[in-house]
């Protein structure tokens, strides 16, 4: 973003700086490039000024002025500037993100590389000569709401009626579809016995999500479901008839509220936990947490299809599978694939309060957990992938960093701490 700082600028367009307008009338004529964390060097007349921001992004601005002072005082007035700036941005960062270190922008991206050497087998899969061989399966994982639908579409080419696929405006190589035939696929428990049925041969590819919308868009999407609530009646009937943010607001509050039961209040955590018993077959149970308790500690490789980036990805799979290396490549809005099965009742994400989701952070900070795991051992990713989706993570959960954390309470510590037995 180029903006200007004048001081003959009256509202604008004034340097923008992340959400903020920055504006001031008596700053110098100069500019220098500037990166957090290093320290200012000496300004030069006709530089442009670049500044990252709290969420790491770069922003330029170019500092002009008609002012007719002494040199010495436009650069003492530009440097003043930027120094504040810097200490604005390294503040925030910190408050923001518990996992920045003072540094460049591709900080975290180098910490998540470091993250993730605790996740990745060793050594990485050789995935083209694995790909030369038509025998060689996708065991796919299909997590609900999380673009699984839309995925299996991609990989059968838009050939499967009985899942509204297609048709596709971009033809899958080969290459993808020689190792899927639609058969290995788990999904709400179903052919889940293929793990083993595969050998070595066999690699987990799943589709994945930030767990906090994929929970939202679970919850929306199974509302009609009649046979899915057929098995917890009272869940949707009795205790959360309305929408998300009540059910956020009510049901996952740090302690039953005066409009819920303690029952309701219980039946909202196991649910949003995967652990209520009689909930089988759901999009709540059949979580991260489930399909790596069931499949991961096989240690079979595994490649992820983020839901988000659910187009690149897959081009990017079929260059890793073509040439052995992760591609960068970005797919055109045109040729993006239609999502398959998506539901009637759609939430709107900036409507929901930060309250909400906050309380959805701390009752699955387990599954998110699980969620980071998938990601640090997706071998189709580069560092800056992965980053990319923890940051999409942060704008709802802010407190969660790039480690994986072992201090998240299970449903049982939530459900005592909260005083579990009261009557109310």
């Amino acid at each position: 973003t180029v903006g200007y700082i004048n001081e003959n600028t009256p509202a604008g367009p004034a340097g923008v700086l992340g959400k903020q307008r920055v504006e001031d009338r008596s700053v110098a004529a100069l500019s220098l490039p500037v990166q957090v964390g290093i320290p200012i060097p000496p300004p030069k007349v006709g530089q442009r000024l670049s500044v990252v921001d709290t969420g790491l992004h770069t922003y330029t601005c170019r500092l002009v002025s008609t002012m007719k002072q002494p040199l010495k005082m436009k650069m003492a007035a530009a440097v003043s500037f930027l120094f504040i700036i810097r200490q604005a941005r390294m503040m925030g960062r910190r408050m923001l993100d518990p996992a920045w270190e003072e540094g460049n922008e591709h900080i975290l991206a180098v910490k998540a590389a470091e993250e993730r050497n605790n996740f990745q087998p060793t050594p990485l899969l050789d995935w083209k000569s694995w790909a030369k061989d038509s025998m060689n399966r996708f065991i796919f994982l299909h997590v609900g709401k999380a673009g699984g639908s839309t995925l299996h579409c991609i990989l059968m080419n838009g050939n499967d009626k009985a899942w509204h696929c297609g048709p596709f405006k971009r033809e899958i190589k080969p290459l993808i579809s020689y190792h899927y035939s639609g058969q290995e696929r788990c999904h709400m428990r179903k052919n889940c016995s293929l793990d083993t049925d595969q050998g070595v041969h066999g690699v987990f590819l799943a589709a994945v999500r930030n767990p906090i919308t994929r929970i939202i868009s679970a919850f929306n999407y199974e509302k009609d479901m009649k046979w899915i609530q057929s098995q917890v009646p009272d869940f949707r009937g009795l205790c959360f008839p309305g929408n998300i943010t009540d059910f956020l607001l009510r049901g996952l509050a740090p302690t039953p509220t005066n409009e819920t039961t303690l029952y309701c209040w219980e039946l909202a955590h196991n649910i949003t936990t995967g652990v209520q018993k009689e909930l089988v077959l759901s999009h709540f149970s059949n979580n991260y947490q489930y399909y790596e308790s069931s499949f991961a500690a096989t240690g079979k490789h595994l490649l992820t299809i983020r839901q988000m980036h659910m187009d690149d990805d897959f081009l990017n799979l079929e260059t890793l599978l073509e040439t052995g290396r992760i591609g960068n490549a970005t797919v055109s809005i045109d040729n993006r694939v239609k999502a398959a099965n998506k539901g009637k009742n759609r939430a709107k994400m900036d409507s929901i309060p930060k309250e909400a989701y906050a309380n959805a952070c701390r009752v699955l900070c387990r599954e998110i957990q699980s969620y980071k795991r998938f990601l640090y051992r997706a071998e189709n990713l580069d560092d800056s992938m992965v980053e990319d989706s923890m940051s999409e993570l942060r704008e709802y959960c802010p407190n969660e960093g790039l480690s994986v954390r072992s201090d998240c309470p299970s449903t049982e510590d939530l459900l005592v701490t909260a005083g579990r037995g009261c009557t109310f």
